[in-house]
Protein backbone atom coordinates (compact mmCIF):
# COMPACT_ATOMS: atom_id res chain seq x y z
CA UNK A 1 0.00 0.00 0.00
CA UNK A 2 1.50 3.62 -1.00
CA UNK A 3 0.36 6.75 -0.18
CA UNK A 4 1.96 10.31 0.59
CA UNK A 5 3.95 10.36 3.68
CA UNK A 6 2.52 12.74 6.58
CA UNK A 7 4.95 15.68 7.25
CA UNK A 8 3.43 15.45 11.00
CA UNK A 9 6.23 15.71 13.39
CA UNK A 10 9.09 15.71 10.23
CA UNK A 11 10.72 19.64 10.48
CA UNK A 12 11.69 19.11 7.21
CA UNK A 13 7.84 19.30 5.24
CA UNK A 14 6.89 22.44 8.04
CA UNK A 15 6.54 25.74 6.49
CA UNK A 16 6.87 27.65 10.26
CA UNK A 17 10.11 27.87 11.84
CA UNK A 18 10.88 27.07 15.40
CA UNK A 19 10.42 30.41 17.54
CA UNK A 20 13.03 30.96 20.04
CA UNK A 21 11.71 31.54 23.91
CA UNK A 22 13.68 34.64 25.50
CA UNK A 23 14.64 32.27 28.24
CA UNK A 24 16.42 29.96 26.01
CA UNK A 25 18.16 32.92 24.18
CA UNK A 26 21.42 32.20 26.42
CA UNK A 27 21.01 28.34 26.10
CA UNK A 28 21.57 28.58 22.25
CA UNK A 29 24.15 30.84 21.98
CA UNK A 30 26.23 28.86 24.14
CA UNK A 31 25.66 25.92 21.14
CA UNK A 32 28.43 26.05 18.24
CA UNK A 33 27.47 28.65 16.18
CA UNK A 34 25.89 26.93 12.65
CA UNK A 35 25.81 28.78 9.34
CA UNK A 36 21.99 28.30 8.22
CA UNK A 37 20.12 29.13 4.77
CA UNK A 38 16.45 29.65 4.39
CA UNK A 39 14.79 29.33 1.76
CA UNK A 40 10.70 29.00 1.77
CA UNK A 41 10.77 28.23 5.01
CA UNK A 42 13.24 25.48 4.96
CA UNK A 43 16.40 25.59 7.33
CA UNK A 44 19.13 23.90 5.92
CA UNK A 45 22.83 23.20 7.54
CA UNK A 46 25.64 24.21 5.26
CA UNK A 47 28.21 23.35 7.48
CA UNK A 48 28.81 19.74 9.42
CA UNK A 49 29.04 20.36 13.22
CA UNK A 50 32.49 20.91 14.59
CA UNK A 51 33.99 18.72 17.59
CA UNK A 52 34.97 20.21 20.96
CA UNK A 53 38.04 19.79 20.46
CA UNK A 54 41.08 20.91 23.16
CA UNK A 55 42.99 23.48 21.91
CA UNK A 56 46.15 21.95 22.21
CA UNK A 57 49.77 23.45 22.95
CA UNK A 58 49.53 27.10 23.85
CA UNK A 59 51.75 29.88 23.12
CA UNK A 60 54.23 28.57 24.99
CA UNK A 61 55.15 25.73 22.91
CA UNK A 62 55.20 27.74 19.71
CA UNK A 63 57.37 29.97 21.25
CA UNK A 64 60.05 27.02 21.95
CA UNK A 65 59.69 26.01 18.99
CA UNK A 66 60.44 28.95 17.01
CA UNK A 67 63.50 28.97 20.01
CA UNK A 68 65.14 25.78 18.75
CA UNK A 69 64.61 26.67 14.97
CA UNK A 70 66.31 29.93 16.02
CA UNK A 71 68.97 27.69 17.72
CA UNK A 72 69.22 25.15 15.13
CA UNK A 73 70.13 28.65 12.34
CA UNK A 74 72.66 30.09 14.61
CA UNK A 75 74.26 25.98 14.58
CA UNK A 76 74.33 26.17 11.13
CA UNK A 77 75.91 29.96 11.06
CA UNK A 78 78.53 28.97 13.04
CA UNK A 79 79.30 25.24 11.74
CA UNK A 80 82.60 26.21 10.88
CA UNK A 81 83.47 26.96 14.50
CA UNK A 82 82.07 23.58 15.41
CA UNK A 83 84.11 21.62 13.15
CA UNK A 84 87.37 23.29 14.71
CA UNK A 85 86.38 23.08 18.27
CA UNK A 86 85.07 18.89 17.60
CA UNK A 87 88.63 18.04 17.93
CA UNK A 88 88.78 19.42 21.75
CA UNK A 89 88.09 16.50 24.27
CA UNK A 90 85.82 18.33 26.54
CA UNK A 91 83.62 19.72 23.65
CA UNK A 92 82.90 16.32 21.54
CA UNK A 93 82.48 15.05 24.77
CA UNK A 94 80.07 17.34 25.62
CA UNK A 95 78.36 16.58 22.23
CA UNK A 96 78.40 13.35 23.09
CA UNK A 97 76.59 13.65 26.19
CA UNK A 98 73.77 16.08 24.82
CA UNK A 99 73.08 12.90 21.69
CA UNK A 100 72.76 10.74 24.82
CA UNK A 101 70.55 13.12 27.03
CA UNK A 102 68.67 13.14 23.64
CA UNK A 103 67.95 9.49 23.84
CA UNK A 104 67.20 9.52 27.29
CA UNK A 105 64.22 11.63 26.86
CA UNK A 106 63.22 10.13 23.71
CA UNK A 107 63.04 6.41 25.67
CA UNK A 108 61.03 7.93 28.07
CA UNK A 109 58.91 9.81 25.92
CA UNK A 110 58.39 6.31 24.43
CA UNK A 111 57.50 4.67 27.42
CA UNK A 112 55.70 7.28 29.35
CA UNK A 113 53.88 8.89 26.52
CA UNK A 114 50.03 9.55 26.77
CA UNK A 115 47.30 10.09 24.23
CA UNK A 116 46.42 14.33 25.02
CA UNK A 117 45.58 14.96 21.84
CA UNK A 118 42.09 12.87 22.02
CA UNK A 119 38.80 14.81 22.63
CA UNK A 120 38.02 14.60 26.48
CA UNK A 121 41.37 13.02 26.86
CA UNK A 122 42.35 13.48 31.09
CA UNK A 123 46.35 14.02 30.06
CA UNK A 124 46.88 17.61 29.34
CA UNK A 125 50.69 16.63 28.70
CA UNK A 126 52.20 14.87 26.27
CA UNK A 127 53.84 12.39 29.21
CA UNK A 128 53.46 11.07 32.51
CA UNK A 129 55.46 12.77 34.31
CA UNK A 130 54.43 11.38 37.82
CA UNK A 131 55.53 7.75 36.92
CA UNK A 132 59.31 9.33 36.23
CA UNK A 133 61.76 8.29 39.00
CA UNK A 134 63.79 11.53 39.34
CA UNK A 135 66.53 9.69 40.89
CA UNK A 136 67.03 7.28 38.66
CA UNK A 137 66.79 9.76 35.94
CA UNK A 138 69.62 11.66 38.49
CA UNK A 139 71.84 8.47 38.61
CA UNK A 140 71.79 8.09 34.72
CA UNK A 141 72.65 11.53 33.69
CA UNK A 142 75.45 11.97 36.26
CA UNK A 143 77.10 8.17 34.90
CA UNK A 144 76.16 9.57 31.44
CA UNK A 145 78.13 12.90 31.94
CA UNK A 146 81.31 11.26 33.52
CA UNK A 147 83.64 11.36 30.51
CA UNK A 148 82.49 15.11 30.35
CA UNK A 149 83.45 14.95 34.02
CA UNK A 150 86.95 13.34 33.46
CA UNK A 151 88.05 15.97 30.22
CA UNK A 152 87.17 18.94 32.98
CA UNK A 153 89.17 17.35 35.65
CA UNK A 154 92.10 16.51 32.96
CA UNK A 155 91.39 20.25 31.60
CA UNK A 156 91.85 21.84 34.94
CA UNK A 157 94.99 19.03 35.90
CA UNK A 158 96.87 20.42 32.65
CA UNK A 159 96.14 24.40 32.93
CA UNK A 160 97.67 24.23 36.90
CA UNK A 161 100.32 22.24 35.40
CA UNK A 162 101.21 25.19 32.87
CA UNK A 163 100.97 27.69 35.11
CA UNK A 164 103.27 26.13 38.33
CA UNK A 165 106.10 25.19 35.95
CA UNK A 166 109.15 26.46 37.55
CA UNK A 167 107.46 27.61 40.36
CA UNK A 168 108.71 26.53 43.62
CA UNK A 169 107.65 27.56 47.43
CA UNK A 170 104.04 29.71 47.86
CA UNK A 171 102.98 30.06 44.34
CA UNK A 172 103.39 26.57 43.70
CA UNK A 173 101.27 25.34 46.73
CA UNK A 174 98.53 27.75 46.34
CA UNK A 175 97.77 27.14 42.64
CA UNK A 176 97.37 23.47 44.49
CA UNK A 177 95.70 24.62 47.21
CA UNK A 178 93.60 26.29 44.86
CA UNK A 179 92.98 23.59 42.48
CA UNK A 180 92.38 20.99 45.11
CA UNK A 181 90.07 22.40 47.61
CA UNK A 182 88.25 24.98 45.20
CA UNK A 183 87.69 23.14 41.85
CA UNK A 184 88.00 19.19 42.29
CA UNK A 185 87.51 18.29 45.74
CA UNK A 186 84.10 20.42 45.62
CA UNK A 187 83.63 18.63 42.13
CA UNK A 188 83.90 15.01 43.52
CA UNK A 189 82.01 15.65 46.62
CA UNK A 190 78.95 17.07 44.66
CA UNK A 191 79.08 14.48 42.06
CA UNK A 192 79.67 11.67 43.96
CA UNK A 193 77.14 12.39 47.16
CA UNK A 194 74.62 13.15 44.53
CA UNK A 195 74.96 9.52 43.04
CA UNK A 196 74.58 7.65 46.61
CA UNK A 197 72.04 9.64 47.73
CA UNK A 198 70.43 9.24 44.43
CA UNK A 199 71.52 5.55 44.08
CA UNK A 200 70.01 5.27 47.78
CA UNK A 201 66.95 5.93 47.30
CA UNK A 202 66.77 3.34 43.85
CA UNK A 203 68.14 0.83 45.91
CA UNK A 204 64.75 1.22 48.46
CA UNK A 205 62.66 0.48 45.52
CA UNK A 206 64.26 -2.22 43.46
CA UNK A 207 66.33 -3.22 46.58
CA UNK A 208 69.02 -5.96 45.12
CA UNK A 209 68.58 -5.48 41.07
CA UNK A 210 69.54 -1.62 41.17
CA UNK A 211 73.35 -2.95 42.36
CA UNK A 212 73.16 -5.75 39.02
CA UNK A 213 71.57 -3.20 36.88
CA UNK A 214 74.41 -0.53 37.57
CA UNK A 215 77.10 -2.96 37.94
CA UNK A 216 77.07 -4.13 34.50
CA UNK A 217 78.83 -1.47 32.99
CA UNK A 218 81.30 -1.72 35.47
CA UNK A 219 81.84 -5.34 35.02
CA UNK A 220 82.32 -4.54 30.95
CA UNK A 221 84.73 -1.73 31.63
CA UNK A 222 86.94 -3.99 33.78
CA UNK A 223 86.50 -6.72 30.74
CA UNK A 224 87.68 -4.51 28.66
CA UNK A 225 90.29 -2.52 30.17
CA UNK A 226 91.39 -4.33 33.00
CA UNK A 227 95.50 -4.33 31.56
CA UNK A 228 94.79 -0.55 31.54
CA UNK A 229 93.71 -0.15 35.24
CA UNK A 230 96.63 -0.90 36.40
CA UNK A 231 99.19 1.41 35.31
CA UNK A 232 96.52 4.15 35.48
CA UNK A 233 95.79 3.14 39.19
CA UNK A 234 99.45 3.16 39.54
CA UNK A 235 100.20 6.72 38.01
CA UNK A 236 97.56 7.73 39.69
CA UNK A 237 99.56 7.17 43.02
CA UNK A 238 102.55 8.53 41.71
CA UNK A 239 101.38 12.19 40.37
CA UNK A 240 99.44 12.42 44.13
CA UNK A 241 102.73 11.71 45.96
CA UNK A 242 103.95 14.14 43.54
CA UNK A 243 101.66 16.64 44.82
CA UNK A 244 102.03 16.13 48.67
CA UNK A 245 105.93 15.66 48.67
CA UNK A 246 107.40 17.35 45.39
CA UNK A 247 109.18 14.45 43.97
CA UNK A 248 107.88 10.95 42.77
CA UNK A 249 108.54 8.38 40.16
CA UNK A 250 107.34 8.93 36.89
CA UNK A 251 105.73 6.04 35.59
CA UNK A 252 105.88 5.34 31.85
CA UNK A 253 104.04 1.92 31.72
CA UNK A 254 100.28 4.05 32.28
CA UNK A 255 101.69 6.34 28.87
CA UNK A 256 102.45 2.77 26.94
CA UNK A 257 98.63 2.04 27.82
CA UNK A 258 97.44 4.92 26.95
CA UNK A 259 96.35 6.37 23.64
CA UNK A 260 98.46 8.03 21.44
CA UNK A 261 98.73 11.89 21.36
CA UNK A 262 98.52 12.32 17.31
CA UNK A 263 99.98 15.33 17.49
CA UNK A 264 102.57 14.88 18.85
CA UNK A 265 104.01 11.55 17.26
CA UNK A 266 105.60 11.84 13.82
CA UNK A 267 106.25 9.14 11.32
CA UNK A 268 109.96 8.56 11.18
CA UNK A 269 110.93 6.47 7.69
CA UNK A 270 113.41 3.61 8.75
CA UNK A 271 115.32 1.28 7.31
CA UNK A 272 115.69 -0.98 10.07
CA UNK A 273 113.49 -3.67 11.00
CA UNK A 274 113.11 -3.86 14.53
CA UNK A 275 112.39 -0.11 14.74
CA UNK A 276 109.76 -0.66 11.96
CA UNK A 277 108.32 -2.95 14.08
CA UNK A 278 108.73 -1.76 17.70
CA UNK A 279 106.62 1.21 15.87
CA UNK A 280 103.90 -0.84 14.55
CA UNK A 281 103.68 -2.49 18.13
CA UNK A 282 102.87 0.61 19.72
CA UNK A 283 100.62 1.52 16.87
CA UNK A 284 99.16 -2.01 16.89
CA UNK A 285 97.92 -1.43 20.46
CA UNK A 286 96.72 1.92 20.20
CA UNK A 287 94.75 1.02 17.11
CA UNK A 288 93.21 -1.95 19.65
CA UNK A 289 92.84 0.32 22.70
CA UNK A 290 90.81 2.91 20.48
CA UNK A 291 88.52 0.18 19.05
CA UNK A 292 87.71 -1.04 22.48
CA UNK A 293 87.07 2.78 23.57
CA UNK A 294 84.49 3.04 20.72
CA UNK A 295 82.99 0.07 21.29
CA UNK A 296 82.24 0.08 25.03
CA UNK A 297 81.12 4.06 24.79
CA UNK A 298 78.40 2.60 22.15
CA UNK A 299 77.16 0.22 24.29
CA UNK A 300 77.21 2.09 27.71
CA UNK A 301 75.66 4.51 25.99
CA UNK A 302 72.75 2.63 24.72
CA UNK A 303 72.23 0.83 28.30
CA UNK A 304 72.03 4.13 30.05
CA UNK A 305 69.94 5.82 28.08
CA UNK A 306 67.95 3.21 26.23
CA UNK A 307 67.71 -0.06 28.87
CA UNK A 308 67.64 1.22 32.36
CA UNK A 309 64.15 2.96 31.79
CA UNK A 310 63.14 -0.02 30.79
CA UNK A 311 64.63 -2.15 33.48
CA UNK A 312 63.42 0.59 36.37
CA UNK A 313 59.70 0.73 35.24
CA UNK A 314 57.63 1.62 38.49
CA UNK A 315 55.83 -1.71 39.75
CA UNK A 316 53.62 0.03 42.03
CA UNK A 317 50.85 2.83 42.24
CA UNK A 318 50.89 5.46 44.72
CA UNK A 319 48.15 3.49 46.40
CA UNK A 320 50.87 0.57 46.88
CA UNK A 321 48.71 -1.78 44.31
CA UNK A 322 50.99 -3.83 41.62
CA UNK A 323 50.74 -2.04 38.23
CA UNK A 324 52.33 -3.60 34.84
CA UNK A 325 53.61 -1.43 31.67
CA UNK A 326 53.61 -3.52 28.45
CA UNK A 327 56.85 -2.29 27.19
CA UNK A 328 57.50 -2.75 22.96
CA UNK A 329 60.55 -5.12 23.11
CA UNK A 330 61.20 -5.15 19.52
CA UNK A 331 60.88 -1.02 19.08
CA UNK A 332 63.26 -1.33 22.51
CA UNK A 333 66.31 -3.12 20.62
CA UNK A 334 66.03 -1.69 17.44
CA UNK A 335 66.30 1.87 19.45
CA UNK A 336 69.12 0.23 21.34
CA UNK A 337 71.06 -1.15 18.31
CA UNK A 338 70.51 2.70 16.97
CA UNK A 339 72.01 4.27 19.61
CA UNK A 340 74.50 2.09 20.12
CA UNK A 341 75.73 2.03 16.89
CA UNK A 342 75.63 6.12 16.74
CA UNK A 343 77.59 6.39 19.62
CA UNK A 344 80.15 3.83 18.26
CA UNK A 345 80.52 5.63 15.15
CA UNK A 346 80.89 9.34 17.33
CA UNK A 347 84.08 7.72 18.83
CA UNK A 348 84.97 6.62 15.95
CA UNK A 349 85.30 9.97 14.01
CA UNK A 350 86.86 11.40 16.82
CA UNK A 351 89.31 8.82 17.86
CA UNK A 352 90.22 8.09 13.79
CA UNK A 353 90.41 11.04 12.21
CA UNK A 354 92.26 11.56 8.97
CA UNK A 355 95.26 11.98 10.57
CA UNK A 356 95.47 8.89 12.34
CA UNK A 357 94.76 6.91 9.07
CA UNK A 358 97.60 8.41 7.49
CA UNK A 359 99.99 7.77 10.32
CA UNK A 360 98.88 3.93 10.14
CA UNK A 361 99.47 3.82 6.35
CA UNK A 362 102.85 5.16 6.72
CA UNK A 363 103.73 2.18 9.21
CA UNK A 364 102.10 -0.53 7.64
CA UNK A 365 103.78 0.52 4.18
CA UNK A 366 106.67 0.12 6.11
CA UNK A 367 106.03 -2.93 7.56
CA UNK A 368 104.68 -5.00 5.05
CA UNK A 369 103.01 -8.83 4.61
CA UNK A 370 104.14 -12.37 4.71
CA UNK A 371 101.98 -14.24 2.74
CA UNK A 372 101.74 -18.34 3.65
CA UNK A 373 103.24 -20.70 1.42
CA UNK A 374 100.93 -24.27 1.11
CA UNK A 375 103.75 -25.66 -0.73
CA UNK A 376 107.07 -24.43 -2.13
CA UNK A 377 107.04 -23.80 -5.79
CA UNK A 378 108.67 -26.65 -8.17
CA UNK A 379 112.06 -24.13 -9.05
CA UNK A 380 113.18 -23.75 -5.26
CA UNK A 381 114.58 -26.07 -3.05
CA UNK A 382 113.81 -26.01 0.96
CA UNK A 383 117.80 -26.24 1.45
CA UNK A 384 117.61 -22.66 -0.31
CA UNK A 385 115.66 -20.82 1.68
CA UNK A 386 116.92 -18.89 4.32
CA UNK A 387 115.63 -18.90 8.27
CA UNK A 388 113.65 -15.29 9.46
CA UNK A 389 115.81 -13.60 12.36
CA UNK A 390 114.08 -10.75 13.82
CA UNK A 391 117.73 -8.99 13.31
CA UNK A 392 117.70 -9.60 9.57
CA UNK A 393 117.51 -6.68 7.36
CA UNK A 394 114.19 -5.26 5.17
CA UNK A 395 113.47 -8.15 2.91
CA UNK A 396 112.59 -7.60 -0.93
CA UNK A 397 108.90 -8.03 -2.08
CA UNK A 398 108.78 -11.58 -3.19
CA UNK A 399 111.70 -13.14 -0.85
CA UNK A 400 110.84 -16.47 0.58
CA UNK A 401 111.44 -17.59 3.91
CA UNK A 402 110.81 -19.89 6.90
CA UNK A 403 109.50 -19.30 10.18
CA UNK A 404 108.22 -21.73 12.64
CA UNK A 405 108.60 -24.71 9.96
CA UNK A 406 106.20 -22.96 7.53
CA UNK A 407 107.37 -21.29 4.38
CA UNK A 408 106.22 -17.64 3.89
CA UNK A 409 106.35 -14.92 0.64
CA UNK A 410 107.19 -11.15 1.18
CA UNK A 411 104.04 -9.12 -0.07
CA UNK A 412 103.83 -5.09 0.12
CA UNK A 413 101.88 -2.21 -0.42
CA UNK A 414 105.07 -0.54 -1.92
CA UNK A 415 107.96 -2.60 -3.39
CA UNK A 416 110.62 0.33 -2.89
CA UNK A 417 110.08 -0.27 1.51
CA UNK A 418 110.63 -3.59 1.65
CA UNK A 419 108.86 -6.20 4.13
CA UNK A 420 110.05 -5.77 8.45
CA UNK A 421 107.14 -7.84 9.55
CA UNK A 422 107.32 -11.12 11.56
CA UNK A 423 106.16 -14.03 9.67
CA UNK A 424 103.02 -15.67 10.68
CA UNK A 425 102.27 -12.88 13.10
CA UNK A 426 98.64 -12.54 13.38
CA UNK A 427 98.82 -8.51 14.76
CA UNK A 428 100.98 -7.71 11.73
CA UNK A 429 98.66 -9.49 9.05
CA UNK A 430 95.40 -7.47 10.47
CA UNK A 431 97.50 -4.52 11.06
CA UNK A 432 98.77 -4.39 7.60
CA UNK A 433 95.26 -5.29 5.86
CA UNK A 434 93.49 -2.67 8.05
CA UNK A 435 95.77 0.69 7.09
CA UNK A 436 97.51 -0.12 3.81
CA UNK A 437 94.45 1.67 1.39
CA UNK A 438 93.45 4.87 4.15
CA UNK A 439 90.93 5.89 1.08
CA UNK A 440 89.76 2.36 1.34
CA UNK A 441 89.40 2.65 5.46
CA UNK A 442 87.71 6.12 5.52
CA UNK A 443 85.17 4.95 2.38
CA UNK A 444 84.13 2.06 5.19
CA UNK A 445 82.90 4.23 8.21
CA UNK A 446 81.42 6.29 5.11
CA UNK A 447 79.63 3.67 3.89
CA UNK A 448 78.85 1.76 7.26
CA UNK A 449 77.18 5.46 8.36
CA UNK A 450 75.18 5.84 5.15
CA UNK A 451 73.63 2.39 5.97
CA UNK A 452 72.58 2.98 9.63
CA UNK A 453 70.65 6.16 8.08
CA UNK A 454 69.53 3.75 5.67
CA UNK A 455 68.09 1.86 8.12
CA UNK A 456 66.83 4.52 10.21
CA UNK A 457 64.83 5.67 7.39
CA UNK A 458 63.32 2.89 6.57
CA UNK A 459 61.98 2.50 10.18
CA UNK A 460 60.68 5.98 9.85
CA UNK A 461 58.87 5.11 6.66
CA UNK A 462 57.51 2.17 8.52
CA UNK A 463 56.77 3.15 11.75
CA UNK A 464 53.00 4.94 11.91
CA UNK A 465 53.24 5.76 15.91
CA UNK A 466 53.86 9.48 16.50
CA UNK A 467 56.65 8.92 19.64
CA UNK A 468 58.66 6.63 17.19
CA UNK A 469 58.11 9.40 14.72
CA UNK A 470 59.53 11.78 16.82
CA UNK A 471 61.89 9.85 17.99
CA UNK A 472 63.80 8.94 14.34
CA UNK A 473 63.68 11.88 13.63
CA UNK A 474 65.09 13.88 16.11
CA UNK A 475 68.01 11.08 16.60
CA UNK A 476 68.68 11.03 12.62
CA UNK A 477 70.45 14.78 12.83
CA UNK A 478 73.57 13.34 14.40
CA UNK A 479 73.68 10.65 11.81
CA UNK A 480 73.53 13.34 9.41
CA UNK A 481 75.89 15.28 10.95
CA UNK A 482 78.32 12.36 10.61
CA UNK A 483 77.88 11.47 7.17
CA UNK A 484 78.63 14.54 6.00
CA UNK A 485 82.09 14.75 7.94
CA UNK A 486 83.02 11.06 6.82
CA UNK A 487 81.68 11.68 3.37
CA UNK A 488 84.25 15.12 3.24
CA UNK A 489 87.31 13.21 4.95
CA UNK A 490 86.98 10.49 2.49
CA UNK A 491 86.96 13.48 -0.73
CA UNK A 492 90.22 14.62 1.50
CA UNK A 493 92.51 11.74 1.60
CA UNK A 494 90.80 10.39 -1.72
CA UNK A 495 92.63 13.63 -3.46
CA UNK A 496 95.77 13.30 -1.41
CA UNK A 497 96.49 9.34 -2.03
CA UNK A 498 94.56 8.97 -5.70
CA UNK A 499 94.63 12.14 -7.33
CA UNK A 500 92.97 12.24 -10.37
CA UNK A 501 94.53 14.13 -13.51
CA UNK A 502 92.81 17.36 -12.34
CA UNK A 503 94.23 17.19 -8.74
CA UNK A 504 98.00 16.68 -10.14
CA UNK A 505 97.92 19.38 -12.30
CA UNK A 506 96.49 21.72 -9.39
CA UNK A 507 99.36 20.43 -7.10
CA UNK A 508 102.30 21.07 -9.97
CA UNK A 509 100.95 24.64 -10.13
CA UNK A 510 100.93 25.36 -6.32
CA UNK A 511 104.52 23.71 -6.45
CA UNK A 512 105.72 26.13 -9.13
CA UNK A 513 104.17 29.14 -7.25
CA UNK A 514 105.60 28.19 -4.05
CA UNK A 515 108.74 28.22 -6.34
CA UNK A 516 108.46 31.77 -7.46
CA UNK A 517 107.69 32.88 -4.19
CA UNK A 518 111.06 31.41 -3.02
CA UNK A 519 113.79 34.15 -3.42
Amino acid sequence: MSGRHSGRGNPRHRNVRPQVQPTQLAKVEEKPKVEKKQSSGIVVQIHPLWLDLPQGQGELFFECTLFLYSVLALFLQYLNLYKTLWWLPLFFECTLFLYSVLALFLQYLNLYKTLWWLPKSYWHYSMKFHLINPYLLSCVGLLLGIRVTKCFWNAITDLVRTIVTGKSGFQYWFWKFLEYCFIKLPLFAMIFWSFMFSFSRVYNDFSINAILYFGHPIFLYILFFYHVLRPKIKHMWDDFLTTITGTGIKDSEAKRHSIVDIDSVVHMCSRDSAHVREEAAVLISDLYLRMKYCVFTGLATAYFSIYLPCAFVPQKTITGQTQYMLIDGVWVSQLFIIVALTSFSLYMTYLFPIQYCDLLHRSASHLGMWHHLDSLPHDVSPSMIPKWNPTDPIHSVGAIVEHNEQYFKARAFNEALGIAAEPGNTDHLRFYRIAQDPVALVMGMCIFQFGLVGSQFCLLVLTTDWQHIVTLVLLMFANYMLLGKMFKDWIVIGRIYKPSAEDQQLIKQLQQEQQQQQP
